[in-house]
């Protein structure tokens, strides 16, 4: 049984941002009302395969982009077919500029951990991002959200941004801190495929994003919160579950144009076009042999602090750890992982360079 579920919501309440190369339209009350009634059938649909969940994420796009009516809708409709315990991690991801106080009234209502999408509390910087909401409405939502007393309450932040400074993150993240947060994702910009950003011939620094590396796990380690993830830190208890499960090949049903679902076995992903979507066109299928997808599960736990265990890699992928043993070797001698045979977990050098460590075990070489 499926004890793990992700919702994409597929929806802007305005213009994309313009570093992002997620799967997004811009809202209209038509699509919000063909989405919200093609969801629930579908939640009908696969409430059968489902056992009491562990973990609830809805994120998008921006879900916070719907109607106070369609969040209502929303989570009516999740209540009516899925057994959710009062232990269930139910995420929501959040963008400033959406909030009211009947909007986080009802989320906070349903939703037991949030996530606010605000990048940088810098109007400058925000401007480059292309994003809408700038520090006055950030810091009004903000105020909407510790209204609602939410405990466990995250910020996404975006360091490395072309025209910053160190200074300009460190204020960044000492305002994140006075925000009373319990979880912080601090990404470096990365310029896609697919996002307005990428026209616009623009640089990363790599030595700032070294010098954002560092102070992060400074200031955060004396905040009480620790890195547990490449680009996510929270205080203890706070970690992200669903993510981190995931990340340790637990299964999961999507839901959603453009979402991802995982069985143990097969991974399959919704077709990212919303009418194609709303006509039920069949969802691509991942298909590769047992042994890929146990390495490709065994190199996505690396991006975490926390080791696999020989019994754990078995139970998610029936392969042991000895079956990879020759690339496992290899990468404990460039000090990437630390293989203890029956335990193997990423060093620091291994998260900095994550995406070639991952790219060695899914090749083999």
């Amino acid at each position: 049984m499926i004890k793990r579920i992700y919702i994409h919501i597929p929806f802007c309440s305005g213009k994309k941002c313009d570093y992002c190369s997620f799967y997004s339209e811009k809202w209209t009350e038509d699509a919000e009302i063909a989405f919200l009634k093609k969801l629930k059938d579908d939640f009908i649909n696969a409430s059968s395969s489902c056992g009491e969940l562990l973990s609830f994420y809805i994120g998008g796009g921006s879900p916070s982009a719907l109607t106070a009516k369609g969040l209502e809708f929303l989570f009516n409709a999740i209540e009516k077919n899925f057994k959710i315990p009062g232990e269930c991690e139910i995420s929501i991801e959040l963008n400033p500029e959406d909030l009211d106080r009947t909007k986080i009234a009802l989320i906070a209502n349903f939703a037991n951990r949030i996530s606010l999408g605000v990048q940088s509390f810098n109007d400058s910087l925000l401007e480059i991002l292309g994003r809408r909401a700038k520090r006055k409405e950030v810091l009004k939502a903000i105020d909407l959200i510790h209204n609602e007393e939410i405990k466990n309450f995250s910020i996404d932040l975006i360091n490395s941004i072309p025209g910053q400074t160190l200074q300009m993150y460190e204020e960044d993240l000492s305002m994140a801190l006075k925000c009373g947060i319990t979880h912080l994702s601090s990404y470096s910009l990365t310029i896609e495929e697919g996002s307005k950003l990428l026209g616009k011939q623009l640089e990363n620094n790599l030595e700032l994003e070294m010098e954002i590396w560092e102070l992060n796990d400074k200031v955060l380690s004396e905040n009480a919160m620790r890195r547990y993830e490449i680009s996510n830190f929270a205080r203890e208890g706070f970690e992200c579950k669903h993510n981190l499960e995931i990340w340790f090949g637990d299964k999961y049903l999507g839901f959603g144009p453009a979402s991802a679902s995982f069985d143990g076995e097969k991974r399959w992903v919704e077709v990212s076009d919303f009418t194609n979507w709303l006509n039920g066109k069949p969802p691509e299928l991942d298909v590769i042999s047992p042994k890929k997808r146990a390495a490709e599960i065994l190199a996505f736990a690396f991006r975490t602090v926390k080791p696999w265990s020989e019994e754990k890699f078995f139970e998610r992928t029936s392969f042991s750890l000895k079956d990879f043993e020759d690339i496992l070797l290899k990468l404990d001698s460039e000090s990437l992982i630390k293989y203890k045979g029956d335990e193997v977990l990423s060093t620091e050098r291994g998260l900095l360079l994550w995406n070639s460590l991952a790219e060695k075990i899914i090749t083999g070489e």
